[in-house]
């Protein structure tokens, strides 16, 4: 993908799979929330006890997929690989939660939105920041089923 097709790929996309270093040293992945800022990061809210932010205070190597996998012949992807950093900035942090937020209300239905008592789930949360140091997209449309 161009780097506008991969903009857009992203803008139109509310989860993807982040990928980080477990424990024992194994892929620890889950689904995730984000929001892209520019082609460079990619912007994750989280509960600041959960593993995945353990695992990125631990060792920052991340990866992070968005797919659309059907049907065949209009598969779509994003690979990024980078550093994830853990951000706790109550003012960074607000703010990517309501952009976050405000993200999912355009990409939802509201019927699909969970009631959310900000006041009291923001003390709780951290940023995650993925550093894109490599990206693999793919399109399977431009293959104009020609495989």
């Amino acid at each position: 993908m161009t780097d506008e097709e991969l903009a857009d790929f992203l803008d139109g996309e509310l989860f993807g799979v982040l990928g980080t270093i477990g424990p024992a040293g194994f892929p620890h992945q889950v689904t995730i929330g984000f929001v892209p800022d520019g082609t460079r990061s990619i912007v994750m809210t989280s509960f600041g006890r959960a593993q995945k932010v353990v695992n990125a205070s631990r060792n920052p190597q991340a990866s992070f997929l968005v797919e659309c996998p059907t049907p065949y012949d209009q598969i779509r992807g994003v690979l990024a690989t980078g550093r994830l950093s853990v951000v706790t900035d109550p003012d960074e942090v607000e703010m990517w939660h309501f952009r976050s937020k405000d993200r999912s209300a355009r990409l939802l239905p509201p019927e699909d939105l969970p009631p959310v008592d900000d006041a009291k789930v923001l003390p709780k949360r951290v940023l995650l920041v993925l550093a894109i140091e490599r990206i693999v997209s793919w399109d399977h449309r431009k293959l104009h089923g020609v495989y």
